[in-house]
């Protein structure tokens, strides 16, 4: 497991869910007044995010072939427990119009169990990255170890 730098004050935590392979490292930011120039000379004020130095590392569902997961997977939802409440609702709400968060393919309960019946709820929903099933190849695809007529 990674670690984790997380600032955010407080003590409820809650069990994430990710349908990403490789997992996913959440950073918070800031924003803060700074000056750009501007063509033809001079500047203006300008909002920038800054990153807090915060953050926290989700699993993701990929492990080795033939190898244990590295962390509990619930129908393709890699979970990931005791991330602080405080931290998730403030990165949740700084990237609410993320396809990640839109699509389900992220999400977070206090409970372990909402967040495994969560999981069961959205088993079909698919990121586009999940390992390909030889036997289910794309129309115009073969398997490498099919003999061809």
């Amino acid at each position: 497991m990674s670690t984790n730098n997380v600032g955010v004050t407080g003590t409820a935590v809650v069990t994430v869910a990710c349908k990403l392979p490789n997992g996913l490292k959440m950073r918070l930011f800031r924003m803060i007044k700074t000056t750009e120039p501007v063509l033809g000379g001079g500047s203006r004020e300008v909002e920038m995010a800054q990153e807090t130095g915060e953050e926290f590392t989700l699993n993701g569902f990929s492990h080795p072939q033939n190898k244990a997961p590295h962390c509990m997977i619930v129908d393709g939802f890699a979970l990931t427990t005791d991330v602080p409440k405080a931290f998730w609702e403030e990165w949740a709400k700084q990237n609410k119009d993320s396809l990640f968060i839109k699509n389900g393919l992220i999400f977070a309960h206090e409970k372990e169990g909402s967040v495994k019946a969560e999981a069961k709820e959205k088993a079909k929903v698919r990121s586009g990255l999940e390992r390909l099933n030889p036997d289910e190849m794309p129309k115009g695809l073969e398997r490498a170890d099919k003999e061809v007529a």
